[in-house]
């Protein structure tokens, strides 16, 4: 076996030990998430994976060892803001003030808005909570319901929610980027980056049509232990050719991302790092003039991080644009270095002015709880009862319309403002 397959097989195994780790530190398994997290370290020791060893060990109520493992982050790693402010909460937590105002200086010094992150993560949180439909009361099916002005009603709410619900359906990645998703560090398996069966039969293709070999834009990579990545790796992706198993994915060129763009890389979507994005990602073979070659090839749905992913900044310009307050061609005018400044003001703004306004919220409550009570009360077959509490919902939903529209509009007032 080649050094370059033994390098590619060890860092696909670290992923998949890491993956496991992290998937069990969601779902509250700390034990099994620290010694997953210990066996990706004894592979191969990433920052990244000894700051999320540092997460589980705190939430388990070891502090010491996740001082420990963060400082290790940090001295792989020092340019990562979130692991100084992580370890200033730490350092909090054990009583050394001297030390967190250190690490939240070093943290607000690579990210002044680690000044902030409690009022930014909010907001997201927010944000998701309302586009995803997180936490809302499910209601009837309405085939169910027997009095036909509750049944509509429920009908326009579910309706509602569905609209809301596809804004981020298929959404793209529309901002003048230097396509930094198409940039990755290691093998490019690595980051969920693949092509499936039917996209790489529309690859060969084009490749086919326009004579080029796709030896210089495909890499083969064997699947053979399929225990050890089937949680990593959907099994759609995986393609039998000539009785084994394989993997696709692009190959990188040789064009580096470089120092100077890495200081625009937006953040994550749960304003985090980009953790394969760093100055030596290179970039993927299919991208050309900023834009991939392969996006909706043959009607096929572009790569994951092409269709499904969103950065942080992409992902409040598609809110923006659903509410109707930015179009392309202001968002072509400013450079992604201004478009990552503006995202995070003008989701603080949403924020404060329609998803966490706790007036809308409180009516927002009032109309769910009569509808709820409308919902009851026709089960239990009461006119009178039903007829009233839809009463309160009409007219609350009227004035949470009007408070809405007032507060949209002072929204889209600051957040014009931001663009000139």
């Amino acid at each position: 076996m080649s050094s370059r397959s033994i390098a590619r097989d060890v860092a696909m195994m670290e992923k998949y030990l890491h993956s496991q780790g992290a998937a069990y530190y969601d779902e509250g398994r700390l034990d099994d998430a620290i010694s997953w997290l210990k066996k990706a370290i004894g592979i191969d020791e990433r920052p990244y994976t000894r700051y999320h060893l540092a997460l589980a060990l705190h939430k388990k109520g070891d502090l010491a060892d996740a001082v420990a493992e963060i400082s290790r982050a940090i001295d792989l790693n020092g340019s990562v803001p979130e692991y100084y402010y992580e370890r200033s909460l730490l350092w909090g937590e054990a009583g050394d003030g001297v030390r967190s105002e250190q690490d939240m200086v070093s943290a607000t010094t690579l990210d002044h808005n680690y000044r902030r992150i409690g009022a930014i993560r909010s907001a997201i949180t927010a944000a998701n909570q309302v586009f995803y439909n997180a936490g809302v009361r499910s209601l009837p099916d309405t085939h169910v319901i027997a009095h036909r002005e509750l049944q509509a009603a429920v009908r326009t709410v579910e309706e509602t929610r569905e609209s809301t619900g596809r804004t981020f359906e298929q959404a793209s990645c529309t901002l003048p980027c230097p396509s930094y998703c198409c940039h990755f560090s290691e093998a490019p398996l690595l980051h969920g980056i693949y092509i499936g069966p039917w996209k790489l039969l529309a690859v060969r293709t084009y490749l086919g049509e326009r004579g080029v070999s796709e030896k210089g834009f495909l890499d083969r990579i064997p699947f053979k232990r399929e225990e050890h990545f089937t949680r990593t790796l959907p099994p759609h992706i995986v393609v039998r050719e000539g009785g084994s198993k394989f993997v696709y994915a692009p190959k990188r060129t040789r064009r580096f991302l470089g120092k100077r763009l890495l200081r625009y890389v937006p953040k994550g979507s749960d304003y985090r790092s980009l953790l394969w994005i760093n100055e030596t990602a290179r970039a993927c073979s299919f991208l050309s003039g900023g834009k991939c070659l392969i996006h909706d090839l043959a009607g096929e749905p572009g790569l994951p991080s092409c269709k499904e992913f969103l950065c942080l900044t992409g992902f409040t310009v598609v809110i923006l644009k659903h509410l109707g307050m930015v179009d392309q061609g202001e968002l072509e005018t400013k450079s992604l270095q201004d478009l990552n400044s503006i995202a995070v003001e003008a989701l603080i703004i949403l924020y404060n002015r329609l998803y966490g306004n706790d007036a809308l919220m409180d009516l927002g409550k009032v109309m769910e709880d009569a509808l709820e009570q409308a919902c009851e009360a026709d089960r239990r077959g009461e006119t009178d009862d039903i007829n009233n509490s839809l009463g309160v919902f009409r007219r609350v939903k009227k004035r949470h319309g009007r408070l809405f529209g007032l507060q949209k509009d002072s929204a889209a007032r600051e957040i014009m403002s931001l663009f000139r």
